[in-house]
């Protein structure tokens, strides 16, 4: 009776724990990298098989994937607006490390930035607001390239550039080790930000940053971009631990932030004791964290394109998680 009752319990408490998410598993012989949406069914991924990357789009309805490059092709390391805003064209990089431009529908693709032998890799390539203009970074300026004509001008000669949102005409720059907000429209009147850095909402009204306590911890920051007003993101106690922090991304609207934490020992030699995904949500001037995930063992995170689901994916599988 003891071991029925057991296994009753066991089976209401998987039917509740299953019932908390809405999970959907992609699993594929395709190996999922650095992965865009394009519609709430369907996305672009990158896949490596054999010896070269590929991009490749899925429907999640019909889960089978479909080859859009004919090239070795590699995506963007960062998730701004690497897709133009119709959804139909998306960058890449070539094997050359030459910037490519991919028309998803009619599958043709073309070379907007062509590398030479030797030159340095241009770098945050994102589509201008109406999908006409390529900004990018190349040697710590900023230029932009009308896709059309292929006419480059430079923008941001100075600085160091930590972030740049081409859809919002924003830049975070560092300059004579101080940190400057500058208005893409007005370069050269910069504003200064104190900060150590950041990464700009993609309305671009607000910024995150880390910044190290007394402890070692690192320590995650939101501040307006107007009225300098900053505000911390709870994380919640951390006794005889120090915290190594990472952010994975805004979501598409800004209301949410989606990052990492590896709580570290002290007394047991800097071993990790917890990994944990945190979901926090942010109304007018306040934050709360809506969800946390412990151990979650997925290689990369990327929200959809309502900013209501997540999914989480690694090499074989894709979970799409609802937040709330």
């Amino acid at each position: 009776m003891k071991r029925k009752t057991v296994l009753l319990i066991k089976i209401v408490l998987c039917i509740l724990i299953s019932g908390c998410d809405s999970y959907l598993k992609i699993p594929s012989e395709s190996c999922y990298r650095k992965l865009y949406w394009i519609s709430p069914n369907e996305f672009i991924f990158e896949s490596f098989q054999h010896r070269e990357s590929q991009l490749w789009s899925m429907n999640i309805d019909a889960k089978t994937p479909r080859q859009l490059t004919t090239m070795g092709a590699s995506i963007f390391t960062h998730f701004r607006d690497v897709i133009s805003p119709n959804k139909q064209r998306i960058l890449f990089w070539s094997n050359d490390d030459s910037v490519w431009e991919l028309d998803i529908v009619s599958g043709k693709e073309r070379c907007i930035l062509f590398r030479k032998p030797n030159e340095e890799i241009a770098e945050m390539c994102q589509y201008s607001g109406n999908g006409k203009e390529l900004f990018f970074v190349l040697k710590n300026k900023i230029y932009k390239i009308n896709i059309a004509t292929g006419e480059k001008h430079l923008i941001v000669k100075d600085g160091r550039v930590i972030d740049l949102n081409a859809k919002t005409m924003q830049a975070i720059i560092e300059k004579d080790s101080k940190i400057y907000f500058v208005d893409l429209n007005k370069p050269d009147n910069p504003k200064f930000l104190p900060t150590e850095g950041g990464s700009l909402s993609p309305n671009g009204d607000k910024i995150i940053f880390s910044k190290i306590d007394n402890d070692g911890s690192e320590e995650l920051w939101i501040m307006n971009i107007n009225t300098l007003r900053k505000i911390q993101i709870p994380q919640g106690s951390r006794k005889n631990y120090y915290r190594k922090t990472h952010l994975l991304s805004w979501s598409p609207d800004g209301s949410k932030i989606i990052y990492s934490f590896k709580l570290i020992n002290n007394e047991y030699f800097g071993k990790v004791t917890k990994e944990v995904v945190c979901i926090v949500e942010l109304k007018e001037n306040k934050i709360s964290v809506i969800r946390r995930i412990r151990n979650c063992k997925d290689f990369w995170i990327s929200w959809l394109p309502d900013s209501k689901k997540i999914a989480f994916f690694g090499e074989k599988t894709i979970r799409i998680m609802e937040v709330r």
